[in-house]
């Protein structure tokens, strides 16, 4: 019996740290589900169903103007979408040009050059 649970032991040394975080993160998760529904359930139904009517808008709405809805909802957003305002299309991000060095600039471009300053003689 202690060969087997040292081999089992060993196994679980092998497992690699980040499982074991993310097991965390999930059994604390569902832990947080089970305590907000069970406040959930003591609440007064009407309020309920008004901050689950805004969460849902909320999220309707973002959808709509992202378009990062679910595969399975994209023919009901397809729908609405046109009703409502959305991000359209986004142009790339070019790139900015290139600037000159300081040394190549003549004084008169350079950021700390001032208006009325005289310009330095070499």
């Amino acid at each position: 019996m202690l060969l087997i649970a040292s081999a089992t032991v060993e196994k679980l040394k092998q497992v690699p740290l980040q499982f074991w975080v993310n097991s965390a993160i999930v059994i604390l998760g569902l832990v947080a589900v089970i305590l907000v529904l069970r406040k959930m359930r003591e609440m007064n139904k009407v309020v309920l169903l008004v901050i689950l009517g805004v969460v849902l808008t909320l999220v309707g709405f973002n959808w709509i103007f992202e378009r990062n809805e679910p595969a399975f909802l994209t023919p009901v957003i397809d729908i609405v979408a046109p009703f409502f305002p959305s991000k359209g299309r986004v142009k790339p991000a070019t790139p900015p040009k290139p600037r000159k060095a300081m040394v190549d600039r003549p004084a008169s471009e350079s950021p700390l050059a001032f208006a009325g300053a005289p310009r330095p003689t070499c």
